[in-house]
């Protein structure tokens, strides 16, 4: 397994995959905030405390489960930040864990189109 924290963005089916790896970088917290800066194309996950109006929470399922969530608003619209080049498939993005903020850091200017059958080979 790769010890890099990831996501994957599928442009498809509006699903933003978060790798385990980055959860746990993160102590696998109940919420989370997606901060996205659409000037510099950054995408930040952060651990956030449960009295925050702007959380997610997701749910544990397993050791060896990524996190998925699906908006159709928030896929559209990062996909729109890179129109035309993204196509409507699936990208990969690794990041970078700032422990001092407890967040994990996207560049989605680094963005590698990928298939599902490389997700399922890379798991």
């Amino acid at each position: 397994m790769n010890r890099q924290p990831s996501i994957v963005i599928d442009c498809n089916i509006h699903r933003l995959r978060i790798h385990r790896q980055t959860l746990y970088l993160l102590n696998s917290p109940n919420n989370i905030q997606f901060l996205i800066n659409p000037e510099q194309k950054m995408l930040a996950i952060q651990k956030c405390p449960t009295n925050t109006g702007e959380r997610v929470r997701w749910i544990h399922f397993g050791d060896k489960q990524c996190c998925e969530f699906y908006s159709k608003l928030l896929i559209t619209r990062l996909c729109k930040l890179f129109e035309p080049s993204w196509k409507r498939q699936m990208y990969k993005i690794y990041g970078t864990h700032v422990a001092k903020e407890n967040l994990i850091l996207f560049n989605l200017n680094e963005a590698i189109p990928t298939t599902a059958q490389e997700e399922l080979n890379n798991e």
